[in-house]
């Protein structure tokens, strides 16, 4: 029973075009949502992408793609692949084009993410005025007498 005497009930061809429109606009939303960076994207689409990447590194190096896939989603799973600077993303394209830190030790036969960051980028402190260290005087006498 209805509380409100001039409920709107909306006819079957409004409903038909309505449904329409939502269907239109989730689908838009969708396709928005796939365009956006690295960083933005929600996780499981990142492993998506992970396991695309992972079979095509594969194919191309000749390495074990089960390993890998374990691998990189361990490394998403530690925050190791969150960053932009991670990834190299298409975001045209929506796909993984590089992880540059990626590298195959051969001897060993296992993946390892290597530091690919130069140390001269890492921020430097600076202060508008550095800490007075205060200087001590040390006696150079070794006479107990000229101390007191």
């Amino acid at each position: 029973m209805s509380y409100y005497k001039n409920q709107y009930v909306p006819t079957t061809v409004e409903a038909a075009n309505s449904q329409t429109t939502v269907d239109a606009l989730l689908d838009n939303e969708t396709a928005h949502n796939r365009a956006e960076p690295w960083n933005k994207l929600n996780k499981t689409v990142k492993i998506q992408k992970i396991n695309a990447y992972a079979t095509k590194y594969a194919a191309e190096n000749n390495t074990s793609e089960a390993e890998l896939r374990r691998f990189l989603m361990n490394c998403l799973d530690k925050s190791r692949l969150q960053n932009t600077k991670d990834v190299k993303y298409d975001k045209v394209k929506q796909e993984i084009v590089s992880i540059p830190a990626l590298a195959y030790n051969t001897s060993s036969n296992k993946f390892t993410l290597k530091c690919v960051e130069p140390a001269s980028s890492k921020r430097v402190a600076t202060l508008k005025r550095p800490t007075v260290v205060p200087s001590t005087v040390i006696p150079t006498t070794t006479n107990p007498e000229d101390l007191l």
